[in-house]
């Protein structure tokens, strides 16, 4: 297997979409990495807040067609386990026990 570097541009380009064409294929070298990614987090020096949960989180925006934030904050819903958000963000009614309610 061959080693290859992940330029940081990779992931910026992928967040801002300011190249749409290039944003898919980067969250698409994302998606085929994920694997790779996890344990980068796992790293003792690396310092995260909610650590434990990324792996939800990827796992959320990469099988499902949502924002990175949206996977981000359902986990984390899922972690503290309050299941309900206020929000007009359609979303989180493609993660199963998230129940969006709109004020």
């Amino acid at each position: 297997m061959t080693t290859r570097f992940l330029d940081t541009n990779i992931v910026l380009r992928h967040l801002t979409k300011d190249d749409p064409q290039k944003a898919r294929a980067c969250f698409a070298l994302i998606e085929a990495i994920r694997d790779i990614l996890l344990p980068l987090i796992s790293l003792p020096g690396l310092k995260l807040p909610h650590k434990r949960m990324y792996a939800r989180v990827f796992e959320l925006y990469t099988s499902l067609p949502i924002d990175y934030v949206d996977a981000y904050h359902a986990a984390l819903m899922e972690n503290r386990g309050e299941p309900e958000v206020y929000s007009y963000d359609t979303d989180f009614d493609r993660i199963a026990g998230i129940t969006r309610l709109e004020p």
